[in-house]
């Protein structure tokens, strides 16, 4: 069993989860600097649009960074399309933007 906190609204550290649930394995895994760092994996499942599906997730502390969680790609294999030169094309109401549209 594993046991951590989440901070699930982005900029907001007031509000925390304790989340206790089962310690799938522990993986080694490089970050975007090359360094290599043991981390905890769990099971959970994550819904984006419509979808509910269930992923393996690295449990790393991610204070510093820009966004609390990422997919990756074995997360989002065969479910979803990654065009590069768009971002944020999931509205909050699960309808996708226009193909057009384009936030930069």
């Amino acid at each position: 069993m594993v046991r951590f906190q989440v901070a699930p609204a982005q900029h907001n550290d007031q509000h925390l989860v304790q989340v206790e649930t089962k310690l799938l394995c522990q993986r080694t895994v490089r970050d975007s600097g090359g360094h290599q760092e043991k981390r905890p994996v769990v099971i959970t499942t994550v819904s984006l649009g419509n979808l509910t599906w269930p992923i393996e997730l690295t449990l790393t502390n991610r204070d510093v960074m820009g966004f609390r969680m990422l997919l990756g790609r074995q997360a989002i294999r065969d479910r979803f399309l990654v065009h590069s030169g768009y971002s944020f094309l999931q509205s909050r109401k699960g309808q996708s933007k226009a193909a057009g549209e384009k936030k930069l």
